[in-house]
């Protein structure tokens, strides 16, 4: 380590202190956001849950929907293996989209309470 050269002063403790505290806060104020960019923030997160939302509804939908399909080619009961496999899908979904749903919400409220 190397040595401090004597001829300069050090600093006191409290003044390291308070410049540390100073630019602490001058990096915490650079990084608020502006008034207009936190609503385009809050709209993007809204869009963000829109999508992830579907997307697990879809989801649901597509896989029944697609093993309904191809048991009614392998077992020749065209459409009912489909229709069954659509309904099934989409409890599937809903499943899925209603856990996704409570999990965004207590995230949400998990960070409201620490702000």
């Amino acid at each position: 380590m190397p040595e401090r050269d004597k001829a300069t002063p050090k600093a006191s403790p409290p003044d390291d202190l308070q410049d540390l505290d100073r630019r602490l806060s001058a990096k915490i104020a650079a990084r608020k956001p502006a008034r207009g960019e936190e609503e385009a923030s809050e709209t993007g997160q809204a869009w963000s849950i829109a999508l992830r939302l579907s997307g697990d509804l879809l989801a649901g939908l597509a896989v029944g929907g697609g093993l309904g399909w191809m048991i009614d080619q392998v077992a020749e009961s065209n459409p009912w293996g489909m229709l069954v496999g659509f309904g099934l899908g989409f409890a599937a979904g809903m499943r899925n989209l209603m856990r996704t749903a409570k999990q965004i919400e207590s995230e949400r409220l998990n960070g409201e309470r620490t702000d």
